[in-house]
């Protein structure tokens, strides 16, 4: 009766060590939550096309990863999930942009445009469309660079507080 009992324990252990061992552990896939990056569009600025802020990130990949039970040497993929533009200052809205584009480039890896948004209207809040997701040559750096570029529609005549939000998919497996 013993034997029955401990031989399929045994074949579940030695099974399960093997996947261990050859890496069919399933991938860990993650939100980050949105990242916050707030900055302010000084006025006077005249119609036209202005960059509204270029400003370097640090990247928390490896904390998030290790908070998932990851290590970052096993990542596979890190993707733009959401973008999200907001106005902070009371009384102001996006309507005074016809459009705006996002950027993340990083040491050693292009520029990339990751999201837009058009027809802004009299908003104070837009979630911008994502243009092109993948991001993992960025993030997996120390720093990244996040650059918005605007077309004033008409004069900005007040100071604007803003603020992006971004949402990052990570996924990381054997």
């Amino acid at each position: 009766m013993k034997k029955t009992i401990i031989l399929p324990i045994a074949a579940a252990m030695i099974a399960s060590l093997s996947v261990i061992s050859c890496g069919l552990l399933p991938d860990v896939e993650f939100n980050t939550g949105y990242k916050e990056m707030p900055f302010t569009v000084e006025a006077p600025q005249a119609v036209g096309v202005h960059n509204l802020v270029d400003k370097v990130m640090a990247s928390d990949i490896e904390d998030e990863i290790d908070e998932h039970g990851g290590r970052r040497t096993e990542l596979k993929e890190v993707r733009i999930d959401d973008v999200v533009l907001e106005v902070t200052t009371p009384g102001l809205s996006l309507a005074v942009y016809d459009w705006v584009k996002v950027y993340v480039s990083a040491d050693g890896a292009a520029e990339k445009l990751v999201a837009t948004a058009t027809n802004l209207g009299s908003v104070t809040v837009v979630t911008l469309g994502v243009v092109e997701a993948d991001v993992m040559d960025m993030l997996d750096k120390d720093e990244y660079d996040i650059r918005i570029e605007a077309q004033l529609g008409q004069e900005l005549v007040q100071d604007m507080d803003m603020l992006l939000k971004v949402d990052y998919k990570v996924v990381v497996g054997s």
